[in-house]
Formats: structure tokens, C-alpha cells, sequence
């Protein structure tokens, strides 16, 4: 955490071990603003969508936040709303990093069962290996949240979400298409998107800032979203073929599993349970969300 410095990264400040009670305890920076869980608890109780201007935003932060763990290769493997904190004037800032993972040089792919189940990404249910899409997933169901105010994938009970979240077959499409937020904000928490079951077919990390930067530019930044999502059609259509993209070159190429192998299987049950790499050059759009 400490070799974590980003503007929207929640800063670590120090920790001691209490000799006594031989419990460690660590300092970190305040965000009064509490976290998005409480934003769209907020909303769904007074029946307001969150704001767009906000959410493009978030967006643009917390890409902006995952890029920079990318590039030191650091998975964060549980994104969720609770872990994502508000400052006092509303910037998002990523945190708790508990479970966070340092990818060897050896290897760029790790294979732990980790994380909150509702947030989970498939390879991880399919029992794959898995790398930085992982945490893109978890953005895409963050934003799902955001515009529809419910999670994507829910089920009666383990055995049921996880078959949702395998196949990514959200519970209810209508939700997030009634949400009345733009199109081009729902595409990105779609199926075609972010929410891509093929790791080898999701939008990258850096295809989303590039999305949230043409959005930033307003009109003239119309082409390069087309960009995006023309590239998106096209890794569809490769993974449909059967070519693959990043993620099974790297398995397919005999990376040094070993180096990555842990042994502890950490799965975290919400306590309520729902009702149903490098940075982008300066100058850029989005440099107004770092």
C-alpha cells in the first residue's frame, strides 16, 4: 500500500504493531464523503438516478487509479463499492487493498480465488487463470450499480450467482435500459463491453479511459469512441472464431504458473445480500478526473 501513490488511490499514512494484543494497525487517509455503496443507497431511497456528470467521472478516476496498479502489476481482485471511497469534494479514491496482488515478472497471470462474490469475474468462477481484465469486470458491474442502482448478478443462492456470473448473464437487461441514463454510458456496462464474459473480448482498462476521454472532448471526441467500440466488434468476432487475444497467448505460451500459485481461497459474503498499464500523457481530456 505504502508504493501506492495516486491522486485517486487512498493514501497510506503508517501503522504499528501493538505488542499487547499483537494486532497491527494501520493509518490511512480520511474520505469524509463515505463510499459509493452509501451514494446509491442514497438514491434508490429517494428514487433519483445518480447524476451522469458524476458517474463519467468516477469513471475516469478509477480507470485512471487501475492503470497505474496495472503498470506496477498490482491486481486489485475486489472492486466493489464499499471499497471505493468519496474525498470532501466527491473524487472517488480506490481502496483496501487487502487482497490486492502483486503479479511476479515472471508471470502475468495468477489463479487465487478471491474476492466478493457478487463482483466475482468469470474466469475465476470457471476456475481460469486470470489478470488485469479481472478488475475491468469488476468496473463494469461498479457501473452497472451506479446507473441502475442494483447489481447485475444476483441469485437465490451461490451456486445459482455463480452461473450467471460464468456464462455473464445479467439478471435483468431491463434494468440497466430503463435506468435513463445515455446509451453510449449503458454500452459500457454491457455485454459488449466491460461485462464481457471473454476475458479475451472485455474492454480494457485503457480502451475505457480512451472512451471516457472522447466523451471529455465533447463532440470532437466522437470518432474515437467509434474507435473503441468498432475494436470491441472485432475482438467479439475474434473470439468467435476462435483467435485469441491476450490473456490465452500468455496461458497458451507456458507462463511460470508456479511463480504464481498461492494457497488461500478467500471468498467474502456481503452482510446483506441484495434483494433479488502506464498513465495517460498529461494534456489529455481526462486529466480533469485525476
Amino acid at each position: 500500500m505504502r508504493q501506492l501513490q495516486h491522486a485517486h488511490i487512498v493514501t497510506y499514512k503508517a501503522s504499528y504493531l501493538d505488542q499487547a494484543t499483537m494486532t497491527l494497525n494501520i493509518f490511512m487517509e480520511y474520505c469524509p464523503g463515505g463510499t459509493l455503496t452509501e451514494v446509491i443507497e442514497r438514491h434508490k431511497s429517494e428514487g433519483t438516478k445518480i447524476d451522469a456528470a458524476s458517474v463519467w467521472r468516477w469513471l475516469g478516476q478509477l480507470g485512471s487509479a487501475l492503470q497505474y496498479c496495472h503498470a506496477r502489476r498490482v491486481l486489485h481482485r475486489d472492486l466493489k463499492t464499499g471499497n471505493i471511497f468519496l474525498d470532501g469534494d466527491g473524487n472517488v479514491k480506490l481502496g483496501d487493498f487487502g487482497i490486492s496482488r502483486a503479479l511476479s515478472t515472471q508471470t502475468s497471470m495468477a489463479e487465487t480465488v478471491v474476492g466478493t462474490p457478487y463482483y466475482m469475474w468469470p474466469e475465476v468462477v470457471n476456475s481460469e487463470m486470470y489478470a488485469e481484465p479481472a478488475d475491468a469486470w469488476a468496473i463494469g458491474v461498479i457501473l452497472y450499480e451506479l446507473l441502475a442502482l442494483e447489481r447485475p448478478f444476483d441469485g437465490a443462492n451461490i451456486a445459482a450467482l455463480v452461473l450467471k456470473i460464468s456464462r455473464g448473464v445479467a439478471s435483468s437487461s431491463a434494468a440497466l435500459d430503463g435506468c435513463g441514463h445515455a446509451e453510449e454510458l449503458r454500452w459500457l456496462a454491457s455485454a459488449d463491453a466491460l461485462l464481457r464474459a471473454d476475458a479475451d473480448a472485455r474492454l480494457s482498462i485503457d480502451q475505457l479511459l480512451r472512451y471516457v476521454d472522447a466523451h471529455a472532448s465533447g463532440g470532437g471526441g466522437g470518432a474515437v469512441a467509434a474507435e473503441v467500440r468498432k475494436e470491441q466488434e472485432a475482438k467479439r468476432v475474434s473470439a468467435a472464431n476462435g483467435v485469441g487475444h491476450g490473456l490465452s497467448a500468455v496461458e497458451e505460451g507456458g507462463s511460470e504458473r508456479g511463480g504464481s500459485e498461492v494457497s488461500e481461497v478467500t471468498i467474502e459474503m456481503p452482510e446483506t445480500p441484495a434483494a433479488g498499464g502506464g498513465l495517460a500523457s498529461p494534456g489529455s481530456a481526462w486529466d480533469q478526473y485525476r
